[in-house]
């Protein structure tokens, strides 16, 4: 699809543009604690995950046309989601290190420290 990415190197380049093209779109978001992208080269997969501060700012996410319209574009063959509860206590870990930003090195968690 034209102006999307090719490849993964692409696809690094595309998310990791701060404050615009896709990854803009979710820093209004009420309540969103955080969003990270992943993927997958071998199934040639994105994923989000996302946290929010409270039920309410998650359903007003999932309410919304960003969220509706996430399967929409032409190259998304499947889109499937799933909630989960964070576990009381275990949200600190998620601010926790920092993040490296080398798209897919041989530390595939990103994580420092």
């Amino acid at each position: 699809v034209e102006g999307l990415p090719t490849c993964k190197e692409d696809l690094y380049g595309f998310m990791s543009a701060t404050g615009m093209g896709y990854p803009g779109q979710f820093g209004g978001l009420r309540g969103l604690r955080g969003k990270y992208f992943a993927y997958n080269a071998a199934e040639e997969r994105c994923y989000g995950f996302y946290t929010f501060l409270d039920q309410d700012c998650l359903d007003e996410y999932m309410a919304s046309d960003l969220f509706k319209t996430q399967g929409e574009p032409p190259h998304v063959k499947t889109l499937t989601y799933t909630v989960h509860e964070v576990l009381p206590g275990t949200e600190i870990v998620m601010d926790q290190g920092a993040w490296t930003g080398s798209g897919g090195s041989s530390d595939e968690t990103g994580l420092n420290g």
